[in-house]
């Protein structure tokens, strides 16, 4: 009687699937040869890395965009054209994302790199040009006599619309207003930067009226060069209140030039924008209020500009008498732009003028808005300032701010940094904090990515590294899954052809190859069957970080009980109503105790993620931790073979001997094909080995480079700390006294609006009192003549 399981095929059906599954094998090693060189062509060139890079900058992700163009400035120094490009690429990156040091420092390298190399040549005029605008950005004028002659070295017939401009920029900052105003026009109409050109005559223009004008009365300050960039908004003239009527003629005409130009980028438009609201200062300035108020108002409201020129067109409005307009522009300024340097003077005025026109409850509504807004910032920036006169400790408040490691409840407001940055010397310290904290954020994320990949090479999936030997390893594995299969379709056979009644022994090893051979039916051979294998794996994966997240969430929860409980004690404190010292000494120390505790969960937390995170890394198909592959392949291997030479010598009967006999070469084929792909395979462990051990050492060379990195910042950061410290400790306490006026004038304005609804009040009454003096005399005098009437009579 047969043995036929309810996964048994015929017996000659399942040796004809074999043979042909072992002789689709048979090529498996020309296949794993064919999938690493597949693997190694898939890897992106350096013209297309270069193009990813530039689609990343085009992007604005400048992040990845400057990974990837020093990446390339690192590994291919020998291609010109891929340096030259990188290089260039990695300087604008910079440029563009405002990390102005760190782009100077890659323009000086290609300046001075470019007289070697004519690729780099190319790049050279561009490269100065950026120099001279970071120079002026920075406030840097030691460096600008060099730059100007660099600039002068250029030719006159190879000089470039952006070496002009540049030229032109660097006189303008050194007072040469004759030479700037050429340099200026030499730039082409067909220039991208000609706008730009055009708004800095201008910018000349008034300089030269101030000159005029100096002799006999101040006149509006010039706009430092520095405020224009290369591509972006040019700097913008700020009026004084004594100007002539006529003294800004040229001046304004060389804007309204500018304004008529097509804003058909959006620097170009900033540049036409900041051109009508020059125009608007000067007008105003010479008295021609509706013109200035016509020129303010061509400011569209999807400029960057639309806030500053509603509070400048508002004061406009003011020197017109017309308060209505003028409140209209401070509400809409309110609404688009809260957040604005302008906003508390706006906010203010507005006040101001709700109470000039009688809207007091308008009045007393603003001013106490004013007063809520400001006040808690001006208490949190006192309470700073009076902690520490230590300037290092201002400037590690600011590093640890920006990354994020400061608690909230003693995070300075965001509007008080602003204002610092905005204040003297503000903007070239704070550029110092800027560069500190993203170097250390860029020291951070390669310390992280070395631990990562030393993880990684460590580590039994460290294939995963290399993505050639992965596919070779991957095709080697399909090969022997492959021959497992053909070897449980061999067992399928065997059930067909084996009665129910077998010996012990042979009844034994069946069990266990029949228990075995669903697993190996389930083995991966084709790529979709390994990827469906990777999926798996990091689904396991992600469920244990979800369970991290959520032991992240109760932690979370216990913190807020804590916080809470803590604010409980101090309320209780504050109010009066303080619990028996021993009670509170007690539920101190509880609270003290669990906020130990916590940390300690945290710590272990992490820990545990870093470890999910890694195991994430080198998990897929073939994930021990995951996958028990390797065990199923031998036990089954060996249970199929002790079952074919039982069958063979007779225990299961003549027939299927028979069959047994015609299984055996298939048995020896498939073991000599699957030699052939193990030898392979650990041909490519050696190979993984060999470079895991190349990788990991330059991992600890690029560790020691990260240690001395970080060593060097250490000691910048140390020259850096006091001057910086005394920059931010003098400009926040020069915003903790404007956040004191804005505040004392809030509350003036409360009181002012008092004032005047009791003034209002009073005169109501005494024009009550008057009436009713009137209204009695009137009633007397009628009241006598009708007595005079009645005495007559």
């Amino acid at each position: 009687m047969s043995s036929r399981a309810t996964w048994a095929i015929s017996a000659n059906d399942a040796l004809e699937s074999a043979r042909r599954t072992i002789a689709e094998q048979q090529g498996g090693v020309a296949r794993i040869k064919s999938s690493m060189a597949s693997a190694g062509l898939a890897q992106a060139s350096p013209q297309e890395r270069l193009s990813d890079a530039d689609l990343l900058f085009r992007t604005r992700d400048y992040e990845r965009a400057a990974i990837v163009f020093s990446e390339l400035v690192e590994k291919y120094p020998n291609e010109p054209n891929v340096y030259a490009e990188a290089l260039n690429g990695l300087g604008e990156t910079y440029y563009q994302s405002k990390q102005y040091l760190s782009a100077k420092r890659v323009f000086t390298r290609l300046v001075s790199e470019a007289p070697h190399s004519p690729r780099l040549q190319a790049y050279r005029g561009q490269a100065i040009a950026r120099l001279a605008d970071i120079a002026l950005r920075t406030h840097d004028t030691s460096s600008l006599d060099d730059l100007f002659a660099q600039l002068n070295q250029e030719p006159p017939s190879s000089v470039e619309p952006m070496l002009a401009y540049a030229r032109g920029r660097v006189l303008l900052a050194k007072g040469d207003t004759d030479g700037a105003r050429r340099s200026f026009q030499a730039v082409p109409s067909s220039a991208s930067i000609y706008p730009q050109a055009m708004y800095l005559l201008g910018v000349v223009a008034l300089h030269e009226a101030q000159a005029k004008a100096a002799a006999s009365q101040p006149a509006p300050a010039a706009p430092s060069p520095a405020a224009a960039p290369a591509t972006g908004a040019p700097g913008q003239p700020s009026p004084s209140s004594a100007s002539k009527r006529g003294e800004y003629v040229a001046a304004i005409d060389a804007f309204a030039a500018v304004t008529r130009l097509p804003g058909d980028t959006p620097d170009h438009q900033l540049v036409v924008d900041l051109a009508w609201m020059a125009m608007g200062r000067l007008l105003f300035e010479s008295q021609q209020y509706q013109a200035s108020v016509d020129a303010y108002n061509h400011v569209g409201r999807t400029s960057p500009e639309f806030g500053t020129m509603l509070f400048e067109v508002a004061t406009v409005y003011v020197q017109m008498g017309d308060m209505t307009r003028a409140q209209r522009a401070l509400e809409v300024l309110s609404l688009v732009d809260p957040d604005s340097t302008d906003a508390p003077d706006a906010g203010l005025l507005r006040g101001d003028l709700e109470l000039r026109s009688g809207q007091f409850k308008d009045a007393l509504a603003t001013f106490q808005a004013m007063h809520a807004r400001y006040e808690p910032m001006r208490e949190n920036v006192q309470g700073f300032l009076n902690s520490t006169n230590d300037p290092s400790v201002y400037y590690q408040r600011l590093i640890e701010q920006q990354l994020d490691a400061v608690a909230a409840p003693s995070t300075l407001p965001p509007l008080a940094i602003q204002w610092a940055r905005e204040a003297e010397n503000g903007p070239e310290a704070f550029a110092v904090v800027d560069e500190v904290v993203e170097t250390r954020k860029l020291l951070k994320r390669a310390q992280d990515l070395s631990e990562r990949l030393t993880f990684v090479m460590n580590s039994a999936g460290r294939v995963r590294a290399f993505p050639e030997l992965k596919a070779g390893e991957q095709a080697a594995i399909g090969v022997i899954n492959g021959l497992m299969r053909a070897r449980a379709t061999l067992g399928q056979g065997l059930d067909d052809v084996e009665p129910s009644d077998v010996p012990a022994e042979l009844g034994q090893v069946r069990q266990e190859r029949r228990a075995l051979q669903s697993k190996v039916l389930s083995l991966p051979v084709t790529p979709s069957d390994f990827q469906v294998r990777d999926n798996d794996a990091t689904a396991q994966w992600n469920r244990v970080s979800q369970k991290l997240q959520q032991s992240t969430l109760e932690v979370d929860l216990l913190q807020a009980m804590v916080n809470g409980l803590h604010r409980v004690m101090a309320d209780k404190a504050s109010s009066g109503a303080a619990p028996d010292p021993a009670f509170a000494a007690r539920i101190n120390g509880e609270l003290q105790a669990s906020e130990q505790g916590i940390a300690t969960f945290r710590t272990q937390i992490d820990q545990l993620r870093r470890a999910v995170e890694g195991a994430r890394l080198t998990s897929g198909a073939s994930d021990s931790s995951v996958f028990d592959d390797e065990n199923v392949r031998e036990r089954f291997k060996a249970a199929l073979a002790r079952e074919v030479m039982l069958v063979s010598r007779g225990d299961a009967g003549g027939r299927a001997g028979a069959w047994a006999g015609q299984v055996a070469p298939l048995l020896s084929q498939a073991d000599q094909i699957e030699a052939e792909a193990e030898k392979m395979r650990r041909d490519i462990e050696e190979q993984v080995g060999t470079k895991s051990t190349t990788l990991l050492a330059d991992v600890m060379a690029e560790r020691t480079k990260i240690a001395g990195y970080a060593a060097q910042l250490d000691v910048l950061d140390q020259e850096a700390r006091v001057v910086v410290g005394q920059v931010a400790q003098r400009n926040l306490g020069l915003v903790g006294d404007r956040l004191k006026t804005i505040v004392v004038r809030s509350d003036v304005g409360v009181t002012e609006e008092a004032w005047e609804v009791r003034e209002e009040q009073q005169v109501r009454v005494r024009n009550l009192q008057t009436e009713r003096a009137r209204s009695e005399r009137l009633l007397n005098e009628e009241l006598r003549e009708v007595l005079d009437d009645a005495t007559d009579k």
